[in-house]
């Protein structure tokens, strides 16, 4: 009789785990599906998309609504950088966040909050690179302080960042063969 419970114990145990495995699989499944529409959707909102402000609009909708933050989009306009479209209104950037951008710009490499370089400005930013160089720099801030970018979406992160580079790179070339 004990030996028959321990192995029915056993056996529902082992369904139990088996079925957790199954729901946690089936969830990150869903996720991912998500995910890859977002993604999807994000492209074709960029494609449409016919100068940098509505560029920039549409990147910033899409990061803040991914990641509850407010954004702002920054290009190359005749040596300086300049801010094409934001969700804050009016922008709070101060000397330390203008450090970050600049570092950004001229290195090509993520600076500010949750980054290693210039850790203590308010916003990160991030380049936007292709094969062309920065093209332009996203920045983003969290109103209680914390890094913009959770690590459960760093990967859809990066994924957007390289739609919105790419769609600057098609605003470029567009401009380029328009002086031609």
């Amino acid at each position: 009789m004990v030996v028959t419970l321990a192995a029915l114990l056993a056996v529902a145990v082992y369904t139990s785990l088996v079925t957790q495995a199954l729901r946690n699989r089936v969830a990150l499944s869903d996720r991912s599906a998500k995910e890859n529409a977002r993604i999807a959707t994000f492209s074709q909102v960029l494609a449409r998309a016919a100068d940098w402000e509505e560029t920039a609009a549409a990147i910033c909708d899409e990061f803040a609504g991914v990641l509850k933050t407010e954004v702002a989009v920054f290009r190359n306009r005749a040596g300086r950088l300049e801010l094409v479209g934001a969700t804050m209104t009016p922008l709070t950037w101060g000397p330390i966040d203008q450090a970050a951008l600049d570092w950004c710009w001229e290195h090509g490499e993520a600076a500010g909050r949750g980054t290693p370089t210039i850790a203590s400005a308010e916003w990160r930013v991030e380049p936007l690179c292709t094969s062309l160089g920065v093209l332009a720099v996203l920045a983003l801030v969290r109103h209680d302080g914390r890094d913009p970018i959770r690590a459960d979406r760093g990967v859809l992160f990066n994924t957007l960042i390289s739609q919105a580079a790419l769609a600057h790179e098609r605003l470029i070339l567009e401009d380029r063969l328009r002086t031609d």
